[in-house]
């Protein structure tokens, strides 16, 4: 930390001691070629303590290159007052700047700081004794100087720890992160491992279930075919299940690919309508599908059904009486808009701006079973098709979501 800390350290006493040249010129105009000499010095060993401690081997001894440092500069400054004659009283505030400065800028507790300390106190008496001016007599110049000194050593000692603090907490939380991370990986290796081992049966069934029903095998007595269609059924939506999150892990860890193409959604209605009219036969639901006639949209075919299943399937199991509707529209924006209606129960006001996230359910959806992640998956894959899904809704009457997907050629 103190080499890191050595560069910024270094630059700001290198702006201050410039900033001072300034002032010692506006009081001291004939002192101007002993201050470029004293900042020429000063400027070169913060460089070469900056240049040294970003070695390999100068990083392990930062501290000890910053207090050298340290030292040299304050050499400077001492032998600087003595050339000019300088006031004492103005080269002990000085040292005290640079004292309290290392103390605030390095993280190296109160032994470095000590070392600094004490050549303070060395250049501070050797300037005295060589030349400089005391106007203070001076034992009151040490009882201040040694004040403000000594009291930098419990500063440094408490930022020491402070900031050691800090950085055992960001190694800790820099670890529970990797630690994260590889879990997350290994979540989604066991998805990617499980959505396949659940698909291939799945396929099999539904292929299966599809042959008896069309008599591949004989005719079957009419009570037969109910119960295969309900089994195809349960098996398809299933499959959506798997599929919704084997995507939610793909969106997590970005690597979700669609595959954009003009998709003409009269064949995507049609089969809309035959995903829902099964599920109608027991239920007091109209479906009402309008035509969209010639509208197209630039979208992957695949993931377009897979929002519209999702949204019809929440549509179906929330209304429980009346009707649902899927309806498309042209927009001016250049856009098709995809709307999905029902008259069910709705959605409270401070349930709808969480519809979309991951796992989460309302009341009304945990009464009613799911995992929460249709509606989270339907979003982003609409945004990952350059669309936006949206949601109105108000409670005793019904929801609408909306899916906005660019027009062709828009």
């Amino acid at each position: 930390m103190v080499a890191d800390r050595l560069a910024v350290a270094a630059l700001a006493f290198a702006v201050a001691i410039g900033a001072g040249w300034g002032f010692e010129r506006l009081a001291h105009p004939d002192r101007d070629a002993a201050y470029a000499v004293a900042f020429a010095g000063e400027l070169l060993t913060l460089l070469l303590a900056v240049t040294v401690a970003r070695q390999p081997w100068g990083r392990r001894r930062s501290p000890a290159i910053a207090a050298v440092a340290g030292i040299v500069l304050m050499a400077w400054i001492v032998a600087y007052y003595v050339w000019v004659s300088g006031a004492a009283e103005v080269l002990g505030v000085v040292l005290v700047y640079v004292t309290v400065g290392v103390a605030v800028l390095l993280p190296w507790g109160w032994g470095w700081q000590s070392v600094v300390v004490v050549g303070a106190a060395v250049g501070f008496a050797v300037a005295v004794r060589c030349g400089a001016v005391l106007t203070v007599p001076l034992p009151m110049n040490a009882l201040g100087f040694g004040a403000v000194a000594l009291l930098s050593l419990p500063g440094a000692a408490f930022q020491y720890r402070q900031r050691w603090r800090l950085h055992q907490q960001a190694a800790e939380l820099q670890a529970a992160n990797a630690a994260l991370r590889e879990s997350d990986r290994q979540k989604n290796r066991f998805i990617a491992s499980m959505s396949h081992e659940l698909r291939s049966p799945l396929s099999v069934i539904v292929g299966y279930a599809d042959l008896l029903r069309d008599g591949s095998f004989g005719p079957l007595p009419a009570e037969a075919g109910d119960v295969i269609e309900r089994i195809a059924r349960s098996a398809r939506s299933l499959t959506y299940l798997v599929s919704d999150i084997v995507d939610l892990a793909r969106i997590e860890a970005d690597h979700l690919v669609v595959h954009l193409r003009p998709v003409e959604l009269a064949p995507i209605f049609a089969a809309m309508e035959e995903f829902v009219g099964p599920q109608l036969r027991d239920k007091p639901v109209r479906f009402r599908c309008e035509p969209p006639g010639i509208l197209t949209v630039t979208a992957d075919p695949g993931r377009l059904e897979q929002i519209l299943v999702n949204l019809l399937s929440n549509a179906l199991k929330f209304t429980q009486r009346g009707e649902v509707c899927l309806r498309a529209t042209a927009r001016e924006t250049g856009t098709v808009r995809i709307e999905v209606t029902d008259t069910g129960p709705g959605i409270a006001p401070d349930e709808l701006p969480r519809v979309f996230e991951p796992f989460h359910q309302g009341p009304a959806g945990t009464a009613l079973g799911g995992l929460g992640i249709g509606l989270s998956v339907s979003a982003r894959l609409a945004v990952a098709m350059h669309g936006l899904l949206t949601v109105q809704s108000e409670v005793g009457r019904g929801a609408t979501f909306a899916l906005e997907l660019p027009a062709a050629g828009s």
